[in-house]
């Protein structure tokens, strides 16, 4: 759509000449509201006149065959949505029984026809009606002056987490109860860091860095819409602990054994921070295949990454890694085809139908299955040996009342992945979505993570803790479908509860895993109130244990997969804690 057609241009009417008109609407006296409007060209003022008992809060107009260029308000009216055919004005002092307001617009095209709503202060139509316009010979108007629609509302908020942020920090930053669909802008300062669009709901997400050159002070962290409306938050930085050096022994994170062509390698471990990495890659004949020179930051961490091309040659390959003082070496295959192979039976269903999948997969081992429904929640899960055929099939039953959109089924085989999307009652769609091969790992392991979204699209991975502090971090690219398989090597993550975190401009997806997070030995006793609960409901919890103690507790779907979780303490004086949970919409039905 062209920008200039979304700029709001306001008109501000001085003055204008009514020569022999007094049009009232038809049947005015028996109408709560009447209107007149008064034309020259594609300017007109609307009028309105409050003929009955309730106040007027809220006025919506539209129109059929045009579209909006400008307009202008009286005081103490604001238009909190505007678009090219529909403007709501709404007013901090209600318009009372015999008063008028009138309001100014700009059209594409003159001698319209406009239609309007009249709504009460507890938002309750009054009166619906349409007038058309009367034409006027001429009336004085002053320039015009540029004004954006509103997108901060006096009840929008938002957040900024981590707590504790410094120079160069990745953050996240959410917000609620904006104007849907509006632009908006972040700020440090004076720096801008971000641009966005808010989603249909009014509500963002979005992760982006502080600049390295940002002064350690207390700092305002500020939202702007495009009529500069603000919403500001002050928060200090700190400055970065300087390390002590030491040394720190070289490592690499284990990597898979095979790979296929045009799949991604990555490559990360711990060295002296500050340090430099070399990586000689060698193709199977043992010649130079590729060499990488990487940084270790100031904690020692480093991370890099290769592509594999499509016309790699067949066989082994191996990386020797050091850091000027140790040599450490890894190597891989290179192979030719996937032996997780999975096809839908049709690329789009419909309601009541089963969406069905049909694969192939390495016999007498595991296999992870989840289906993705269109809200970004699991709507199946299954695990199970392959038999000895290799082949399987999955099959996913809807109703009249499954959600339209997207589904998106993650298959994990060991190393092996493979992501398919198909839609219900439509054609799937390129969505950013993310699952992991399972919800708790050891520290030994390696997580493996799915991601769809655009072709070649740049991705943001993070890996935020339970109290929203950035663990992890990364820049990925997907591939030419779409699509990427991450391994995380969990070695340097502690016990605890973890969220990933893709973004993708404007968008966002999570999914949730725990580490390492062993039963107690501490005697623990809980219970609810009932067994059944609905959608929406609250689920309150009473439970003892030995006093001063912290009990965490978990919601879990039918699928397994947490989708809330709680921390609480025992209380000083005895041994009893209580909490709740309540149950969102559109979770799975079950147990």
């Amino acid at each position: 759509m062209n920008n200039s057609l979304l700029r709001i241009l306001f008109v501000f009417f001085t003055s204008f000449v009514l020569i022999g008109f007094s049009l009232d609407d038809v049947f005015a006296d028996e109408q709560e509201i009447t209107s007149r409007i008064f034309s020259f060209e594609t300017t007109s003022i609307i009028e309105f006149t409050n003929n009955g008992l309730e106040e007027i809060k809220t006025i919506r107009i539209w129109l059929i065959d045009s579209s909006f260029i400008s307009f202008k308000l009286e005081n103490n009216w604001t238009s909190p949505i505007a678009s090219l055919d529909t403007i709501i004005f709404t007013t901090s002092e209600p318009i009372k029984t015999n008063e008028i307001v009138k309001l100014g617009i700009k059209t594409e095209k003159s001698n319209l026809l406009i239609h309007w709503e009249v709504y009460d202060q507890e938002d309750n139509s009054i009166e619906v009606g349409k007038t058309p316009s009367e034409i006027m010979q001429s009336f004085v108007s002053e320039p015009e002056v540029i004004i954006e629609p509103v997108g901060i509302l006096p009840e929008s908020t938002f957040k900024v987490v981590p707590k504790n942020l410094h120079p160069g920090s990745t953050i996240r930053v959410t917000g609620d109860n904006f104007v849907p669909n509006s632009s908006l802008k972040l700020f440090v300062n004076d720096s801008r860091l971000k641009s966005f669009v808010t989603d249909e709901n009014g509500n963002f997400m979005l992760t982006t860095k502080i600049h390295k050159t940002t002064k350690a002070e207390q700092v305002n962290f500020v939202l702007k819409d495009k009529q500069e409306n603000e919403k500001i938050i002050n928060l200090y930085l700190t400055e970065i602990e300087q390390k002590i050096s030491k040394n720190i022994d070289l490592t690499v994170s284990e990597i898979q054994n095979e790979f296929f062509r045009t799949e991604r390698l990555e490559f990360s471990g711990t060295s002296n921070p500050d340090s430099l990495i070399i990586i000689k890659i060698k193709n199977p004949q043992g010649n130079l295949f590729s060499t990488k020179v990487q940084n270790t930051d100031f904690q020692g961490y480093w991370s890099t990454s290769i592509d594999i091309p499509f016309n790699a040659q067949i066989g082994k390959y191996s990386a020797e890694i050091t850091d000027g003082k140790n040599i450490l070496t890894k190597s891989w295959d290179v192979i030719t085809s996937k032996k997780l192979n999975i096809f839908p039976t049709k690329l789009s269903f419909k309601f009541n139908e089963l969406i069905k999948f049909n694969g192939t997969a390495t016999p007498n081992e595991q296999i992870n299955l989840i289906l993705v429904g269109p809200q970004g929640n699991s709507v199946l899960s299954k695990n199970f040996v392959v038999n000895t055929s290799g082949f399987f099939e999955i099959e996913y039953p809807t109703t009249s009342s499954s959600l339209e959109g997207t589904y998106v089924l993650y298959a994990f085989q060991k190393y092996e992945t493979q992501i398919i999307s198909v839609g219900l009652d439509t054609y799937p769609k390129k969505v950013i979505s993310t699952q992991l091969n399972y919800v708790n790992y050891h520290n030994s392991d390696v997580a493996i993570i799915g991601i769809t979204g655009e072709a070649s699209q740049d991705i943001s991975l993070s890996i935020i803790d339970k109290n929203d502090h950035e663990r992890f971090n990364d820049k990925i690219k997907l591939d030419f479908s779409g699509k990427r398989t991450y391994l995380l090597n969990l070695t340097t993550f502690p016990p605890g509860i973890y969220t990933v975190l893709v973004s993708m401009a404007n968008f966002q997806a999570s999914d949730k895993f725990t580490v390492d997070l062993q039963s107690s030995h501490v005697p623990i006793d809980f219970d609810m109130l009932k067994n059944t609960y609905y959608q929406g409901d609250s689920i309150y919890i009473t439970g003892t244990s030995q006093p001063h103690s912290k009990i965490h507790l978990f919601l879990i779907d039918p699928d397994e997969t947490i989708i809330n979780e709680k921390e609480t303490f025992t209380n000083k004086n005895g041994n009893l804690f209580s909490t709740s949970f309540l149950i969102p919409y559109g979770e799975l039905f079950g147990k």
